[in-house]
């Protein structure tokens, strides 16, 4: 805050900072244990997933003050966009300001849902369903070889543990 030439940006940052903080000592200290917590930011990524398979389907996003949403145009420079042969597709932004960072988050939920692999299995193969297909819907290349390497990690660790390993046992977990 002393050496910042943007003092209401700072604050800002530093409430940020506090927040984060927060969050980690209610974590900690909390009534959650971790295993809790990964099931409900895992159940938090349910609805922006679907909302980036929309927005990739339906080609359009919307903008919306509440949900912090907002609106961009496919044929508009600066958004995000694949494209090829066949046009411009727009890559899923879900409630995020852009789809590396979707696909950074989702990426990260992923790896939470490997590690409760163990609950129940019909939850387990929807919910995965879900979040890979918004992750493709991203077109983010880091997030793809971030779910690559956690993939294979997983499946290496699903053999290691396993004295009778299928490769179909791997591919359902996976």
């Amino acid at each position: 805050l002393l050496w910042s030439n943007d003092l209401a940006i700072a604050l800002q940052q530093t409430v940020h900072i506090l927040e984060a903080f927060l969050l980690f000592f209610l974590l900690y200290f909390g009534p959650l244990d971790f295993r809790e917590a990964m099931a409900w930011f895992i159940a938090g990524a349910v609805i922006p997933s679907l909302l980036g398979i929309a927005q990739f389907l339906l080609q359009t996003t919307w903008a919306n003050l509440w949900l912090g949403l907002t609106y961009h145009p496919v044929w508009e420079a600066g958004t995000s966009v694949v494209q090829g042969e066949i046009g411009r597709w727009l890559r899923a932004y879900g409630p995020f300001s852009h789809p590396n960072v979707f696909g950074g988050y989702l990426a990260a939920v992923i790896v939470f849902l490997l590690a409760l692999s163990g609950k129940s299995k019909i939850t387990y193969f929807f919910v995965s369903a879900i979040l890979v297909s918004a992750l493709f819907f991203t077109f983010s290349r880091s997030a793809w070889i971030a779910f690559a390497i956690v993939t294979l990690f997983h499946c290496y660790m699903v053999a290691r543990n396993s004295k009778k390993c299928r490769l179909s046992s791997i591919i359902y977990q996976v």
